[in-house]
């Protein structure tokens, strides 16, 4: 675990040290596995529903005596559950700013928050797809689906560079419409692959996590092609 996995989005957004946020992704990611057994490299925290304004996402820090505490959610494995951490000098002492500089064991962290049982991603039967307007071909999906992914629509012929720019214009459009739960970061940051008559496009789902997953396939029967079928994959 490191500053760019987990954490990075409170660690970035509160602008920790970086002695802090080492002492923190040990603490908490340790219990966090002890607790859940899931890899915390799964998950990363973005800022509570109620606390991301006009401005920009911002994570609310409560300071009591000397223990502070930060609510959040925790986005990943295909779900988003709300969570609490708070952090305490382990000496008598006021509170400690998360951008000061900490030695070893200057702080302890704890969950104060956190659901044992966490959300799997397990959408591996075709049927969900009559959950999405529209789609009529069948969907398919690795399980333990991360939000890393890639979507592979395989086509009822060979696939063309005209129809690679067709699906991305029409995923671009879905993932800028998308108005849920967060935002779905990035579309083909990779580049796009074609192979035979399958077109795969990467997508980093975010803070929409898998909640954006429907409206982007619900985008592909606009393109007027021939589609047998899309598979997620990693």
């Amino acid at each position: 675990m490191d500053v760019f996995t987990w954490a990075r989005a409170f660690v970035l957004s509160a602008a920790c040290s970086d002695s802090f946020a080492v002492a923190m992704q040990q603490d908490l990611g340790a219990a966090f596995e002890a607790a859940t057994d899931r890899k915390m490299t799964e998950f990363f925290l973005a800022p509570h529903r109620e606390d991301v304004t006009d401005r920009g996402p911002s994570f609310r820090q409560t300071v009591d005596g000397s223990t502070t505490t930060v609510r959040g959610r925790l986005v990943g494995g295909g779900g988003i559950v709300p969570v609490e951490f708070a952090w305490a000098p382990t000496k008598d002492g006021p509170a400690v700013s998360c951008r000061a500089k900490v030695a070893p064991g200057e702080l302890k962290f704890w969950w104060v928050t956190l659901p044992t049982a966490l959300p799997e991603f397990r959408w591996v039967e075709p049927g969900w797809a009559r959950a999405v307007d529209g789609v009529t071909f069948p969907i398919r999906a690795v399980e333990g689906l991360q939000l890393n992914a890639w979507i592979r629509v395989r086509l009822a012929r060979p696939a063309t560079q005209g129809d690679v720019k067709r699906i991305e214009a029409a995923l671009g459009a879905a993932r800028q419409a998308f108005r849920g739960y967060g935002v779905v970061h990035s579309l083909a940051l990779s580049p796009t692959k074609r192979e035979g008559n399958v077109v795969a496009v990467q997508v980093d789902l975010g803070s929409a996590g898998h909640e954006a997953l429907p409206a982007l396939l619900a985008a592909l029967p606009n393109v007027g092609l021939p589609i047998e079928e899309v598979r997620l994959a990693p």
